[in-house]
């Protein structure tokens, strides 16, 4: 029996999961290990894709919080106290087109006032710094340094200086594909899909939802075609899944999407109801098996009303809506969302990711009967 609990720390240990880092690379092979000691037949995806390199630090006394720079924002270096201090809400009732919209406008303001980069604070659930995903065709050219959301007030003190660097340069990173029982059907395979990469040690986010994967994926593999999708990428505009998807060969069945904090027990703990949603385009039988298996979790799957329209959808399953399969997709946010606080102490609760992955089996399950296969 797979040790759910034991992936999440193994995961979260490993390190910041950033896209082509040396982590990044540590973690897909690790994952390789395993499923092969899983039964699984194994192959890499290699992507190619702009790295940025950027850091960001306060120039002598005055040190007020962390900083983060902003993904794909600006270019090359900096040592300046002409800083524009600003904020941006940064939780789950923002959508990145909110967020798109504040960056620009904190910009604008930034470039008036006469100062050559912004210091923003991220206004999330923990107050703390909270990473935003940003794809390397979304880029700025002015210099955007995040810092905590509870740094607010001490950003506003005194006169702090920021030593500033950035650069972007060609690197690679690798997604990972197994299948399981590829041929015991004949059928095509039930397509499980979840990210790998993130920004920091990712344990309720990326963590949870990898272990009920690889977990769901080794159960419903014993008895239907399995094609398990661990993507990279995902921080940096899903582009591993993307990529992925474009060099898939041979027909799908059927999609089961796993996104972030499907697992993590602060995504449902002393709430009303969970952070965590579900998004389906089954109907009938089908969806009234999911809507029974989700039911413990106090999740109601939706029906997105444009079930062909990538935007209807969540995360990574954004990539697969257009082939029109049956597709289940489960993803939330949790108060430490983006944060270097989203760690194992934090996040873990074994009898939840047992709970959560035995819903997802049954889904599976609903899904592969669906398909019609």
């Amino acid at each position: 029996m797979t040790d759910l609990a034991a992936i999440v720390k193994t995961y979260a240990g490993l390190g910041h999961h950033r896209t082509g880092s040396t982590k990044d690379r540590a973690t897909v092979d690790w994952l390789e290990t395993m499923l092969q000691g899983m039964g699984a037949d194994i192959t890499r995806h290699p992507f190619v894709f702009q790295q940025f390199d950027a850091h960001a630090t306060w120039v002598g006394d005055h040190e007020p919080c962390p900083l983060l720079p902003l993904w794909y924002a600006g270019d090359g270096d900096l040592n300046t106290s002409e800083l524009h201090i600003d904020s941006l809400d940064a939780d789950g009732n923002h959508s990145p087109a909110d967020v798109e919209v504040r960056l620009q406008e904190i910009i604008a303001t930034a470039r008036r006032k006469g100062a050559i980069a912004t210091v923003v604070a991220t206004l999330c659930a923990n107050n703390g710094l909270c990473a935003i995903n940003r794809a390397a065709g979304e880029r700025l050219d002015f210099p955007v340094v995040l810092a905590p959301g509870g740094a607010v007030a001490a950003l506003h003190q005194g006169t702090p200086e920021l030593a500033w660097h950035a650069a972007t340069s060609d690197a690679s990173a690798e997604n990972l594909s197994a299948s399981f029982n590829p041929t015991g059907s004949g059928a095509p395979p039930l397509v499980i899909t979840t990210p790998i990469s993130g920004w920091f040690g990712c344990a309720g986010e990326r963590g949870t939802g990898l272990a009920v994967a690889l977990t769901t994926a080794c159960r419903v593999g014993a008895q239907h075609p399995v094609l398990l999708v661990l993507n990279s990428g995902h921080e940096i505009g899903y582009l591993g899944g993307h990529r992925f998807h474009e060099g898939l060969k041979g027909p799908i069945g059927a999609v089961l999407h796993i996104g972030s904090c499907v697992a993590d027990r602060t995504a449902y703990d002393g709430l009303t109801a969970p952070s965590v949603i579900a998004n389906t385009n089954l109907a009938n039988g089908a969806v009234q098996t999911v809507q029974d298996a989700l039911a413990p979790l106090a999740l109601a799957p939706q029906n997105p009303e444009h079930p062909l329209d990538p935007a209807s959808w969540i995360g990574e399953s954004q990539i697969w809506a257009q082939d029109g399969k049956p597709m289940l997709s489960i993803a939330g946010t949790s108060p430490n969302f983006h944060t270097v606080e989203d760690t194992v102490e934090a996040c873990l609760d074994a009898d939840l990711l047992e709970t959560v992955t035995a819903a997802l089996v049954v889904c599976a399950e609903a899904l592969i009967g669906a398909s019609g296969v």
